[in-house]
């Protein structure tokens, strides 16, 4: 990883915040040594980064794409940074990037949210990700949204509008849809190989 990127990365997913004397989850560790390892797993493949904030929490989504595949197939990962510095969790990885529309124009009565919202948090009907995703649509206003699929145990779906508000939406096993976080800073990064 280009130095001026690690810097960057380690700047914005740095919280001044108590490290937690529990011990570490399987799939937890040191943000460098994770982001190296994704690195290396996508071996051959160009790299970028879309960091998002919010007053706890810090995502670091990591695409990469194939260049020596005739189909060039775009690959995720998202790292989850909390309460202890340096230390970032696989929330998932997969190999399906998808662009979806907005329906920020839609008409949906059904409304859902983060949990202190008054709001249902998940969809657990048949069709419900499209309802979740209307309702966050709905609260951001035009957006770009992508969704990343194909992953071994989560899938997401990222809405980010033009004034770097976000929503992450999670998807677990294909039934159920709930908003997973949100907030009010995003950075977007592409190293230049």
């Amino acid at each position: 990883m280009h130095l001026r990127i690690k810097l960057l990365l380690a700047a914005v997913l740095a919280a001044p915040t108590a490290a937690a004397s529990q011990p570490l989850p399987f799939n937890c560790g040191d943000f460098d040594k994770k982001v190296a390892a994704i690195e290396t797993e996508f071996e051959n493949r160009a790299t970028g980064y879309i960091v998002l904030r919010n007053s706890e929490f810090a995502y670091a989504l990591i695409l990469t794409r194939d260049r020596s595949s005739l189909d060039r197939g775009l690959y995720w990962a998202i790292l989850e940074k909390g309460p202890m510095p340096f230390i970032a969790c696989l929330a998932g990885q997969g190999r399906s990037v998808t662009p979806l529309m907005s329906l920020h124009e839609a008409k949906g009565s059904v409304r859902f949210g983060l949990p202190g919202t008054g709001l249902p948090r998940c969809s657990h009907e048949k069709g419900g990700g499209v309802q979740v995703r209307m309702s966050a649509s709905i609260e951001l206003g035009p957006s770009t949204i992508f969704h990343f699929g194909e992953g071994e145990r989560h899938a997401y779906t990222l809405l980010m509008n033009g004034a770097n508000r976000w929503i992450l939406l999670q998807q677990n096993d294909g039934r159920e849809t709930c908003y997973f976080d949100q907030g009010e800073a995003s950075i977007h990064i592409s190293p230049t190989r």
